[in-house]
């Protein structure tokens, strides 16, 4: 009996040491439970802020491009006017491009005979020194012929005054022949009465 009630208060023992362990067991399972319910929570309201937040920020998104498209559908004629003004301005710029290509092309053309001209201008240069030199001889001849020519000229004056002082010459004589044939002139007279 001793035996059987040793079996039976060990299995007592060992039920008790099982329940124990079966209560404890399942304290901790209720309390990882509740760290898993706290934790699901916690990640709950976390998803629950960010999709609250990825809403309003998308919403915020779509009334911004709301508004965007409103503000361009409003302005696209003033768009379009603006792109139809660039096209024309870019047109114009176009055939100005083409204007001054023609000129640069003609400035080009017009250019290639500058060593030509280059050439013509030494040979000028050149020239123009000879003529200075057949300018300055012709000015040394021109003085010696001013010099001829005033020369000439105080000769003529000279001649004048020689001139002058025959002539008085001659009118003094003109008077002597005319004193001295007076008397004759009255013998004709007289002579021609008779």
């Amino acid at each position: 009996m001793n035996t059987n009630e040793s079996i039976i208060n060990k299995r007592t023992v060992d039920h008790k040491i099982d329940a124990e362990a079966l209560h404890k067991m399942s304290e901790q399972f209720q309390n990882i439970l509740e760290i898993r319910g706290d934790l699901s929570l916690n990640v709950a309201k976390r998803l629950t802020f960010l999709t609250r937040f990825i809403m309003i920020t998308l919403g915020t998104v779509v009334l911004s491009l709301l508004l965007l498209i409103m503000i361009l559908s409003s302005r696209i004629s003033v768009l379009i006017d603006t792109v139809g003004t660039m096209n024309q301005l870019f047109g114009k710029m176009t055939q100005d491009m083409v204007i001054m290509r023609e000129h640069v092309a003609n400035m080009e053309s017009k250019v290639r005979t500058m060593p030509q001209m280059q050439k013509n201008l030494v040979s000028m240069d050149t020239t123009m020194i000879e003529m200075n030199g057949g300018m300055k001889n012709i000015a040394g001849d021109m003085q010696t012929i001013r010099k001829d020519m005033d020369t000439m000229n105080h000769s003529v004056t000279a001649m004048d005054s020689s001139f002058e002082d025959m002539q008085a010459s001659l009118a003094n004589m003109e008077e002597d022949v005319n004193r001295v044939s007076k008397p004759m002139r009255l013998v004709n007279r007289f002579l021609g009465r008779l």
